[in-house]
């Protein structure tokens, strides 16, 4: 059978746990209010547990009734060393936390004196001295309440362009000549590409077995146009040519084409690939 605590309270007790229900001062508190007074009414711990909006093993709610019945309210409230621990961050912050480990991810673990080409978790505690000493899972545990995850690598290279840095600010002056200028300068991003009559074979979902789907072909030649076009880097508009051979001739019909889209001989423009 059961068993049965008996609690009886006081006036003050039984409106201090009513008023925890409505409006607690810890979250926590709401429902270990709540299973106090419903013990108090003769239940049981299994059916307390059962009522409780919140699902808590029997053992918890055991030890609630019988800190109550110890130390009255004062037993409900967590006690000192109880409950989860609290992250262990630099005495500057959690900000500033995120911003060294922002930092470090995204150096090479060569330049701390590590010899491999990706970080690791034991790696990350070696170079962050607020992370010494603890464990892999530990530290996982901190990167990711600071917002950090695994993830895959996406391909990525720096242009070797020795001049990559002036050609860049050169862009922006341009966007901004464009955006406080824009009856004088217009910005347009030129590129050109090559597609194929025939479509090029992919996958599709087919049944399975060893049947394949097709890919139609027709009966002509598999001929290459060459397109060239420019987008404007404010309008979105797109001017292009397209031609089966993009040679000398048709760049001047292009630029031809350029100018006729934008007639104002006033106009300057700049033309970032």
């Amino acid at each position: 059978m059961p068993k049965r605590y008996k609690i009886e309270l006081t006036e003050q007790e039984k409106q201090k746990l009513e008023s925890w229900v409505k409006n607690p001062p810890s979250l926590y508190l709401r429902e270990r209010a709540r299973a106090i007074l419903k013990v108090s009414q003769g239940k049981t711990i299994e059916a307390t547990v059962g009522e409780l909006r919140v699902r808590f093993h029997r053992n918890a709610v055991s030890e609630w009734v019988k800190r109550f019945l110890t130390d009255r309210l004062e037993g409900l409230n967590i006690q000192a060393g109880r409950g989860r621990k609290a992250i262990f961050f630099p005495s500057s912050g959690r900000k500033d936390a995120q911003q060294q480990v922002e930092y470090l991810l995204h150096q090479s673990p060569r330049q701390y004196g590590i010899s491999c080409t990706r970080w690791r978790l034991q790696d990350v505690g070696r170079a962050l001295r607020w992370l010494e000493g603890c464990s892999e899972p530990g530290i996982y545990k901190v990167l990711k309440r600071l917002g950090f995850s695994r993830k895959r690598a996406m391909n990525f290279i720096y242009s070797p362009d020795p001049n990559y840095h002036r050609k860049w600010k050169a862009i922006l002056q341009a966007f901004t000549d464009a955006v406080t200028h824009p009856e004088e300068v217009v910005i347009v991003f030129l590129d050109e590409f090559s597609y194929y009559r025939q479509p090029t074979l992919a996958c599709a979902y087919h049944s399975t077995g060893k049947t394949l789907p097709y890919a139609l072909q027709v009966a002509r030649s598999n001929t290459r146009t060459r397109l060239l076009a420019v987008l404007n880097g404010l309008t979105g508009k797109v001017t292009y040519l397209q031609r089966s051979k993009i040679g000398s001739l048709a760049l001047q019909d292009f630029y031809a084409l350029l100018r006729a889209t934008y007639p104002d001989e006033k106009k300057d423009l700049c033309g970032p690939r």
